[in-house]
C-alpha cells in the first residue's frame, strides 16, 4: 500500500531526494525484527532493514520508480512487490500487510475412504471435498484458530480448532459387519443372516470369497515366515516362496511359516432367540473387544497363528514343512515348548480359536464348515506329515468334499482335520464352567485362569453341539449337545470338569470335525496319538 504524504514540503527532506517510511503489518507481530526492504530503480539500489516494530526509513534519489521488495524469517504469506514513483522533497508510506499462513492459508487433511464426500462447516458456511484414490481429501484456507466439523455419510464425524499450518482429521468410516444366528433354527445356512454394512453380502463359498474378497476386514490378513526377528511376506499361493520369488525356507527350524492376523474389534452376544457376531474396525460399545490380540497387559494389535501344526525340535516347538506334526505329549510340555521359543511365542490360544471360529461364520454365513470350506483330512489312517499346498486365491483357502484332501482356512493347514490340536489359555473347572486366559501366556495353573459366565453343569456334556454360550468372553463353548452332523453347529463337543480342550478333529473323525468342535477332556498330563498342537506369536511385528 503506498500513498503520498500530503501537507507540503516537509523541511526534512533534501531537495532532489524523497523519504520513504516503510511498515510492515501481521497478524500476529511475530519476526517483525527479521524484515528488510530492498528499492530497487534507476541502477540504483537501497536496503534497508526493520527495527524490532517492523519500521524503517529511508531517504532515497528522486525522480526514479523504485520496485520495493520485503523479505523476511516469518512463517507468512508475503506481499508482492510494490511501486513507488518518487519526486523530490516528497514523503512516501510503504506498507506490506502480511498474514500468516495459520490465519489464512491453513490446509486441512482428512483421512477417509476412498471417493467419500467430506463436508466441512462452522455452522455458518459449509465446504465439501471429495476424497481421492488414497482416501485423502484436502480442504485450503479455512480460518486458523476457528471450530470446523468434518464429517462423512457414514455418520463420522470430528470437531477440530484449526490452529497450525496442516491439520490432520481422522474420518475412517465405522465399518460393522455382522451375521444373526437364530439358536432354534437348525439347518446351518437359513439360521444365518448378514446384519448391518453387510446385510447384501453374498457369502463365500468354498474357495470363493465373493463378496468379502478385497473387504478390508480381510485385507490384512497375510502369510509370513518370521525368524524371530524379521516378517517377511510369503507368495499367497505357493508358501514355499517369499512375495519376490525367493526360496522362503520354511523347512528350516526357527523359520516359522505364520499366518498374520490384524485385529478387528469382536463383539459376541446373545439373546434367548439369536446370537450376533459383529466385527467392527472401531469400539462401538463395551462388548467389542481385541482379546485376541492382547499381550502382557497390551494390544499388540495382530495375532500370529502356525500355518502348520507344531513339530517339536529339541523341546522347542514350531510351523514349518517337512516333518509330522508332534503328538503323544501333553498339553503341559505343549506349553513349555512354545515358551521355550522366546519371548511372544505361544500355544495357539483359546482367543484366538474364538476370533477365528467368528470370521469363518461371517464369511461363510453358515454353521457347517466342512460343507461350507471342505471336509477335511478326516477320513484317513494315519497323521499326515506337513506339506504346503498350493491356493488356487490370495486367501488362503483350500477345501473340497474329499475326506482325504487337506484343507486350510487363511493358510491355516489342517485348521481342522489330522490330529487334534491342544488349545491353551482355556480349562473347565470342577462346575464345568469355562475358565480362560486373555492377553497371559498358556498355563496349567488354575489360578492362572478368569471364571467365566457358563451354566453350571451338573453332569459332563457330550454330542453334536447344538447351543453354544454365545459372548465374546465364551465364544462357542458348548452348552448344548442334541445335534447332529447336518444341523445346529455340525461338529461334537466334549466338556467334563477339570480338563483342557483340544480342537478341530483328527484324521479319522468324518463328519464330527470342523472349526466348532471342542472337547474338553484331557488332563495336563494326558497324551494321546492324535493330539498334537499349533504355535502362534503375539508380541507385534510388522
Amino acid at each position: 500500500m503506498i500513498g503520498a504524504f500530503l501537507g507540503g514540503n516537509p523541511p526534512d527532506v533534501p531537495a532532489g531526494k524523497a523519504g520513504i517510511s516503510l511498515s510492515v503489518n501481521t497478524t500476529d507481530r511475530q519476526n517483525l525484527s527479521t524484515a528488510s526492504w530492498t528499492l530497487t530503480g534507476g541502477g540504483k539500489t537501497y536496503t534497508v532493514n526493520a527495527d524490532a516494530s517492523g519500521r524503517a526509513y529511508i531517504e532515497v534519489d528522486a525522480g526514479i520508480t523504485y520496485t520495493v521488495t520485503l523479505t523476511h524469517q516469518g512463517n507468512y504469506e508475503n506481499d508482492d512487490p510494490q511501486t513507488v514513483i518518487t519526486e523530490s522533497t516528497m514523503q512516501y508510506g510503504v506498507l506490506f500487510d502480511l498474514f500468516s499462513y495459520a490465519a489464512v492459508s491453513t490446509v486441512v487433511i482428512v483421512q477417509t475412504s476412498e471417493n467419500t464426500v467430506v463436508t466441512a462447516t462452522d455452522g455458518e458456511t459449509t465446504y465439501t471435498e471429495t476424497s481421492n484414490a488414497s482416501g485423502i481429501a484436502t480442504f485450503n484456507g479455512l480460518p486458523a484458530n476457528s471450530e470446523w466439523t468434518f464429517s462423512i455419510p457414514q455418520g463420522t464425524t470430528k470437531t477440530v480448532v484449526i490452529s497450525t499450518l496442516v491439520t490432520q482429521v481422522n474420518l475412517e468410516p465405522t465399518y460393522i459387519y455382522g451375521v444373526r444366528i437364530a439358536r432354534s433354527t437348525s439347518s446351518p445356512t437359513s439360521r444365518c443372516v448378514y446384519i448391518d454394512d453387510c446385510a447384501s453380502f453374498t457369502p463365500a463359498s468354498g474357495t470363493a470369497l465373493n463378496s468379502w474378497a478385497g473387504n478390508n476386514l480381510i485385507s490384512g490378513i497375510r502369510p509370513v515366515v518370521f525368524n524371530g526377528k524379521t516378517f517377511t511376506d510369503l507368495n499367497k499361493r505357493d508358501l514355499t516362496k517369499t512375495i519376490d520369488g525367493s526360496a522362503s525356507n520354511i523347512d528350516v527350524a526357527g523359520n516359522d511359516a505364520l499366518t498374520v492376523i490384524p485385529t478387528w474389534w469382536l463383539s459376541i452376544t446373545n439373546d434367548s432367540t439369536y446370537i450376533y457376531i459383529r466385527f467392527s474396525n472401531k469400539q462401538v460399545d463395551s462388548s467389542y473387544h481385541r482379546y485376541a490380540s492382547m499381550f502382557d497387559g497390551e494390544d499388540v494389535g495382530q495375532f500370529a497363528v502356525g500355518c502348520f501344526l507344531g513339530y517339536n525340535l529339541n523341546s522347542k516347538l514350531y510351523s514349518r514343512i517337512g516333518n509330522t506334526p508332534t503328538v503323544n505329549t501333553s498339553i503341559t510340555d505343549f506349553i513349555t515348548y512354545s515358551h521355550n521359543r522366546g519371548a511372544g511365542y505361544d500355544l495357539f490360544m483359546g482367543h484366538h480359536v474364538i476370533y477365528l471360529q467368528a470370521l469363518f461364520t461371517l464369511l461363510y454365513r453358515s454353521t457347517n464348515c466342512q460343507t461350507a470350506l471342505g471336509q477335511g483330512y478326516v477320513g484317513g489312517s494315519a497323521v499326515q506329515a506337513n506339506t504346503a499346498l498350493s491356493f488356487s486365491n490370495d486367501y488362503g483357502m483350500a477345501g473340497s468334499t474329499s475326506t482325504t484332501a487337506r484343507m486350510s482356512f487363511f493358510w491355516i493347514h489342517d485348521f481342522w482335520g489330522n490330529i487334534y490340536q491342544f488349545i491353551g489359555g482355556m480349562k473347565t473347572n470342577s462346575s464345568r464352567q469355562l475358565m480362560t486366559i486373555v492377553d497371559g501366556l498358556a498355563s496349567i495353573n488354575e489360578a492362572d485362569f478368569t471364571l467365566q459366565n457358563t451354566p453350571v453343569l451338573s453332569s459332563n456334556l457330550s454330542g453334536y453341539i447344538s447351543d453354544v454360550v454365545g459372548t465374546s468372553e465364551t465364544g462357542f463353548f458348548p452348552q448344548a449337545c442334541s445335534g447332529s452332523a447336518t444341523t445346529y453347529w455340525c461338529d461334537y463337543g466334549y466338556v467334563l470338569a477339570s480338563y483342557f480342550p483340544r480342537f478341530g478333529g483328527r484324521y479319522n473323525n468324518g463328519d464330527s470335525a470342523g472349526c466348532f468342535f471342542l472337547g474338553f477332556n484331557y488332563s495336563a498330563t494326558e497324551t494321546s496319538s492324535y493330539v498334537g498342537s499349533r504355535l502362534s506369536y503375539r508380541a507385534g511385528g510388522a
